[in-house]
């Protein structure tokens, strides 16, 4: 018989450990999956909610504005003064000279001044700016041109809020990479005659930068998040948050502090003003986000795209009508999910470590596994060389156990000894024996004993001596379990020490006789 396990045999071990490896594998993979799916949900929650609310607010802050210059627009005074400056010839002079110009400003001070707005315009249907609190804006075509959409929907009678305009374009003389300048959002509304006609336009100037500059730089989350608009045309409206911004203010005039940058930026390039945005698909992700955001509505972007900066980031951007303006917020990808990071490496670190282990213990077990196989046949082959047995007894001094040299010895099969006491099996001699009496008192007291020997009839009436050594087996707690010996055949020794015993007594009556 072999002295190991045959493989298959270890297989039974080793393809149990590799299944149970598999399984543990694949549960961490599906856990960090799960967790990871529901961080990403979170952090997708979080933009949503971040890009709603400054929708929300942003939209409310302009449809107050909106009311509030309509109030003023439904003014009688205003509506005169306005038809006394339509009938003036439209020169700057002409205008600035009018008394209805001075009256203007005098009324509409009080509304700039407690907005904190930059100033109005008085706008006619030819477009051109007959009034304003800022004499170089007198006479000349209105800037709300730029914007048509916003223009013929006022022209119309209809309060508009318009996107940011740029005012003027500055480049960085350091390093052509942004394009700042002052720019002005435009709350305008329509003025009507006494015959509901719409005769002009009364808009007020407000600066970007305390409009929605709160909005946008209090829309963050995390340490790296940024909340920004953006126009159809794919200029930015940034709050400024980001150091990236620093050298554009630097390189303005010490008296400037703008609190809010506009920007056009495709690819890695700074367009110039008026250049068209790219979105061939080959340019930056910001501009494809732009162009996007106007046709597809609410968009998340969990996977990790690049901005404007190059950076990976995730993030959220939608676009709304009727502020004519998209609006994205974004956080760098590392530290939305540096716990998604740590959460993973803990989990497979810890699955490593178990898969580790249990590679270790099986391979524990199968080498002690074939040491004890090694132990087992050493026992056997010792055993089976000599003429020994090997027997185990319960607590009830029943046998549980016989090796295979007593069963040939006996001619019977292991089943007719287990449960039996080796004095009751047939062939041997009667418990009443002096002998079985002292040994059974042996047993009884838990007392180990030594070569008892006793006589065994076979079948065929030959008589065997047999002689047995056992030792008592406590356990932990010192519960009596029974008793573990060996056994031996030793017939041939008995009647060599009767030979033996016998010569002598002749000889010794040999020796008397001839004395």
């Amino acid at each position: 018989m072999p002295v190991f396990k045959p493989y298959w045999e270890q297989f039974g071990v080793i393809v149990p450990a590799l299944v149970a490896a598999i399984l543990l594998a694949t549960a961490s993979w599906m856990a960090t999956s799960r967790i990871g799916k529901t961080v990403r949900m979170e952090v997708g929650n979080a933009l949503q909610t971040v890009l709603e609310t400054t929708r929300m607010g942003i939209r409310a802050w302009g449809e107050e504005k909106q009311v509030k210059v309509s109030v003023a627009a439904r003014n009688p005074r205003i509506a005169d003064l306005i038809g006394e400056l339509l009938a003036t010839p439209r020169t700057a002079d002409q205008l600035l000279a009018s008394p209805a110009q001075k009256e203007l400003r005098e009324l509409l001070h009080p509304l700039i001044e407690i907005g904190n707005e930059k100033g109005f315009l008085i706008v006619d249907m030819e477009e051109i700016n007959i009034a304003s609190s800022h004499d170089s804006m007198v006479g000349i075509p209105t800037q709300l041109a730029k914007q048509r959409e916003v223009l013929e929907a006022v022209k119309r009678g209809k309060p508009m809020l318009s996107a940011p305009l740029l005012e003027e374009i500055r480049l960085s003389d350091a390093a052509e990479k942004l394009v700042a300048g002052s720019a002005s959002l435009f709350v305008a509304a329509p003025v009507r005659d006494k015959s509901d006609e719409v005769i002009a336009i009364l808009a007020i100037l407000l600066e970007p930068g305390g409009a929605l500059g709160p909005f946008l730089r209090g829309a963050s989350i995390g340490k790296t998040g940024e909340t920004y608009a953006f126009d159809r045309h794919g200029y930015r409206i940034a709050s400024g948050r980001s150091s990236y911004y620093q050298p554009a203010l630097r390189s303005m005039d010490s008296t400037q502090t703008p609190k809010l940058i506009v920007e056009k930026r495709t690819a890695d390039i700074t367009l110039a003003a008026g250049a068209p945005m790219d979105t061939s698909g080959s340019g930056h992700s910001f501009a494809k986000m732009a162009k996007r955001a106007q046709t597809e509505g609410l968009r998340l972007d969990l996977a990790g795209y690049r901005n404007y900066r190059n950076v990976p980031v995730v993030g959220a951007w939608l676009w709304d009508p009727v502020l004519n303006l998209g609006f994205a917020t974004e956080i760098e990808a590392t530290e939305a999910y540096r716990n998604l990071g740590v959460i993973q490496r803990i989990v497979w670190g810890l699955t490593a470590f178990a898969i580790t282990l249990l590679a270790g213990l099986t391979a524990s077990f199968c080498l002690s596994r074939k040491r004890i196989r090694a132990s087992e046949q050493r026992f056997k082959d010792i055993s089976e060389a000599g003429s020994d047995w090997v027997w185990e007894m319960g607590p009830d001094l029943c046998y549980t156990y016989a090796s295979e040299q007593l069963c040939n010895l006996l001619g019977v099969t292991a089943a007719d000894i287990i449960g039996t006491r080796h004095g009751d099996l047939p062939g041997h001699q009667k418990l009443a024996h002096a002998g079985w009496k002292a040994h059974y008192e042996d047993l009884e007291k838990r007392r180990p004993f030594r070569s008892f020997q006793y006589t065994y009839q076979k079948p065929g009436g030959r008589i065997r001596t047999l002689s047995i050594s056992g030792k008592p087996i406590f356990d932990q707690k010192g519960e009596f379990c029974g008793y573990r010996g060996v056994g031996s055949d030793v017939t041939r020794h008995v009647k060599a020490r009767r030979k033996l015993r016998k010569a002598k007594e002749m000889a010794k009556a040999a020796s008397r006789t001839k004395s």
